[in-house]
């Protein structure tokens, strides 16, 4: 396939699953905006999408790159939160709910564990809790 990294560096593109098992830390981000609207902004940024990229492997065409760098749902939720707190020493603070740390989640509009992987890219904030304090709600 005719690749715009060309066949010999798209095999090392965003090797995920090669860097986890090699004991790195990934940590995603989603803070990139041309437009306002996280799925259609020149680069779209909604969380949920990038995840999908890292557990799937495709791209917008449908095209699946290096499926053997595919990760686990768990592992592409842990690079956007408890990975992402630890990156800025906060890993005591937030990054997973648990007793003593910031009330800081989101409800979201599907199961992201079960629902069908393709749904992923598609999931929806419903509410967002901060501090304990409802600051959106759809």
């Amino acid at each position: 396939m005719n690749y715009i990294l060309g066949d010999v560096r798209i095999k090392t593109f965003l090797p995920a699953r090669s860097m986890i098992d090699g004991g790195m830390m990934l940590n995603g981000g989603s803070d990139h905006m041309v437009k306002f609207d996280s799925y259609s902004s020149t680069n779209p940024y909604n969380p949920f999408l990038g995840m999908w990229v890292l557990i799937t492997r495709t791209t917008e065409r449908g095209t699946v790159i290096c499926a053997d760098e595919a990760i686990s749902r768990e592992e592409a939720l842990r690079i956007y939160t408890i990975n992402n707190a630890y990156g800025t020493f906060d890993e005591n603070i937030k990054g997973s709910i648990e007793p003593g740390k910031l009330a800081d989640m989101i409800v979201i509009s599907a199961d992201y564990l079960s629902c069908p992987v393709d749904s992923i890219r598609t999931i929806q904030v419903e509410k967002t809790i901060l501090g304990g304090l409802v600051v959106y709600s759809k």
